[in-house]
Formats: structure tokens, sequence, C-alpha cells
């Protein structure tokens, strides 16, 4: 399961809001007036009726996920008799 879920329109995507609180994943949405922001856990003020807006949102989000990862240690692919198995890379 993933850690984190981003929805645009969390006045239309109720179910997924509330599959994400019941099984504990964290939600980022934009919000627009017509949303509540108290059923997301992280919530981004801005219109999510216009294109324009959610590409710059999304475009941002994108870039501080790339960012993140970046920083993340890189893992070894070990070969293991279950399969690859993801060992720290350890110095």
């Amino acid at each position: 399961l993933p850690e984190t879920v981003v929805v645009v329109d969390p006045s239309r995507e109720r179910n997924c809001i509330r599959e994400c609180q019941s099984l504990g994943i964290k939600t980022v949405a934009l919000i627009d007036t017509d949303s509540d922001p108290d059923h997301v856990d992280l919530p981004i003020p801005g219109n999510d009726d216009s294109i324009r807006s959610i590409r710059i949102v999304m475009k941002h989000l994108g870039s501080a996920v790339a960012q993140g990862r970046a920083t993340l240690p890189q893992k070894k692919e070990q070969m293991t008799d279950e399969g690859p198995r993801a060992v720290p890379n350890v110095q």
C-alpha cells in the first residue's frame, strides 16, 4: 500500500478519501472552496477546477517527491532463493 495518496478533487473522490482514512494512508488534496479540508491530512488551497492550477500544483509536488527520493540512500538488490532482496548500502 502507498504511504500517501494525492487527490485533485476530494469532493468527487470521497470514496478514495474514506478508504485512505480507514487504511491509515495519508492524503494530500487540492482543496477548493467547495471541499471540506477536515477530511484530508494535508490540504493545499487552490482551484481544483482549473487545469492550469492543477498542472502547477502537480508539477511542484512531483518535483518535491523527486528531490526527496534523490536524498534517500541507494539500495543494492541482492538475489536470494526467494527472489531479489534490498540490501542497504553500508560504508
